[in-house]
């Protein structure tokens, strides 16, 4: 049975103190009086891609990587093309990974021609549209690969990923399901400085602390938890912060616990490539070394 881990607030609740309208500081492109009901934003049944890589998953293959990146991070994702995510270096780690871009608004025409490797939707890609991007990811997901693959890996275009090491823990995992694993993140209060990046109103969420959630910068999913989480969506209200959203509000809604791997790091580790060998994910790595 769900449970709901989202009040949302009424006009009659506001009028009778429960918190004054005029003392609010909105989220850029989430206001107070802009909807966010997934399902306005997300059509379940509707291919909305304005552009689509051709057979995207029509071949059985172990894992789908979907690199979350920005229109402007062109270089990033030449760099992942010639780095962990090329198509020679997944061919020599495994026969089964398939990789591909995502990203939300640009003219992007002249290198999905070139690469056959993005995915673009039709909405405003910034910082406060993460939410609507990794749901975009899990209906790409759960709609054109459930049957072919077993895992989901979300990571974000800074990220550099230990592909060998990944393929042998999943291919030593005993079940290729209920799995929602990366860097467990507990005990995180929302932040109610209005200035800063991860700033969270009340009109939002409202709860004194948020669910035990993964980093976004990288995190792994089983297919059947992707489509779970993916209809979850649809009836949980948007909230801006993506990992807290979905790997945090939505899976507690799903009674979907996420768990830590100490593999998983969002550590920038350049000054200690020894460490890379035992680990899954680093952050804040740039095309120029």
């Amino acid at each position: 049975m769900l449970t709901p881990s989202v009040q949302i607030l009424h006009d009659d609740e506001l009028q009778e103190g429960y918190f004054n309208k005029m003392d609010i500081v909105n989220v850029v492109g989430w206001e107070f009086n802009t909807t966010r009901n997934t399902s306005q934003y997300i059509l379940r049944d509707n291919l909305t891609a304005s552009v689509m890589p051709e057979h995207v998953c029509d071949q059985q293959s172990l894992l789908l990587i979907i690199v979350c990146t920005a229109p402007a991070n062109y270089e990033a994702r030449i760099a992942i093309r010639e780095t962990w995510g090329s198509e020679r270096y997944l061919m020599v780690v495994s026969t089964s990974i398939k990789r591909i871009f995502l990203f939300l608004q640009n003219d992007v025409l002249l290198e999905s021609d070139q690469y056959g490797d993005i995915i673009q939707e039709h909405f405003i890609d910034s910082y406060n549209n993460l939410t609507l991007k990794s749901i975009v990811m899990l209906k790409i997901a759960t709609t054109y690969c459930a049957n072919t693959t077993r895992y989901l890996l979300k990571i974000d275009d800074d990220m550099f990923v230990n592909l060998p090491r990944l393929v042998e823990m999943l291919v030593n995992r005993n079940d290729s399901t209920n799995v929602l694993l990366g860097k467990l993140i507990c005990g995180a209060r929302p932040i109610k400085d209005s200035s800063s990046k991860w700033y969270s109103p009340r009109y939002m969420y409202q709860e004194r602390l948020y669910p035990n959630y993964l980093s976004g910068t990288g995190y792994l999913l089983s297919m059947d938890v992707a489509h779970t989480l993916f209809n979850i969506t649809l009836s949980t209200p948007i909230f801006h912060l993506e990992d807290v959203y979905l790997t945090g509000i939505c899976a507690k809604r799903a009674n979907i616990k996420p768990h830590n791997n100490p593999m998983f790091t969002y550590r920038n580790l350049h000054n200690e490539p020894c460490e890379f060998k035992n680990l899954i994910t680093m952050h804040h790595f740039t095309p120029n070394p």
